[in-house]
């Protein structure tokens, strides 16, 4: 799988970071229900998890879409033990 591009990581954060600046946790809990894991590169499933990472007590989906990615990096073998410390 392909590595993402500066600009779809710039996306993501800065998009993510907009809808929680204006309060909208909800859209970005949509945003992690729907992503399909298998298809998004792992380092930007990261991304995801990091910047949504400070507003997670306000976004319902985000213990199952960490625990998702989880068992997916699992499941590809990216086992290192620090790599999803402190996204939990």
């Amino acid at each position: 799988m392909r590595e993402p591009s500066d600009r779809e990581l710039d996306f993501v954060y800065g998009h993510i970071n907009q809808l929680h600046l204006q309060g909208q946790f909800q859209v970005t809990n949509e945003i992690l229900k729907s992503l399909d894991i298998k298809k998004v590169p792992p380092t930007l499933l990261i991304s995801y998890l990091t910047i949504a990472r400070h507003g997670r007590s306000k976004i319902s989906e985000y213990n199952n879409f960490f625990n998702r990615v989880k068992s997916y990096f699992e499941e590809i073998g990216w086992t290192d033990p620090g790599l999803l410390s402190g996204l939990e």
